[in-house]
């Protein structure tokens, strides 16, 4: 009854997503899929920043940890139960994200995110010089 002649059927988008990996994988040979979610890392001069797109996702289920250099940003939008009747097409199940990065150089004490129109915000202070140094006696 609801087959793929229905506007209710799947659309072939899923092609798109092959050829999106397909070509990723070709072009950079990196063998690994496209992740989960999309991600850009700025360097604005004083601050790194990582703008990562997750829409549809509420801040209490975005997860921000650091330990030892390495930011981890998981996601876990759990499946909706809507009571309303039997399911002809269900696309938007639980989603369940996961990438880390490496941010040696930050100020990891000063590290802020905000979520904006589905858009995580996450600003990296950078290590400022010191400007103490020292001698090293040769012996």
């Amino acid at each position: 009854m609801f087959g793929k002649t229905t506007p209710l059927a799947p659309s072939e988008d899923y092609l798109y997503a092959l050829y999106d990996n397909f070509a990723h994988n070709l072009l950079h040979h990196s063998g690994r899929p496209l992740p989960n979610f999309r991600a850009d890392i700025v360097d604005e001069g004083d601050a790194y920043v990582l703008e990562a797109d997750l829409p549809g996702f509420k801040k209490d289920q975005i997860k921000l940890e650091l330990k030892d250099h390495t930011l981890t940003l998981s996601a876990v939008r759990p499946a909706e139960s809507r009571g309303r009747g039997i399911y002809v097409l269900q696309e938007r199940r639980m989603d369940s994200f996961s990438r880390s990065f490496e941010i040696s150089g930050t100020d990891e004490e000063k590290i802020s995110a905000a979520l904006e129109d589905g858009v995580l915000r996450v600003t990296m202070p950078k290590l400022q010089p010191t400007g103490t140094g020292r001698q090293i006696a040769i012996l």
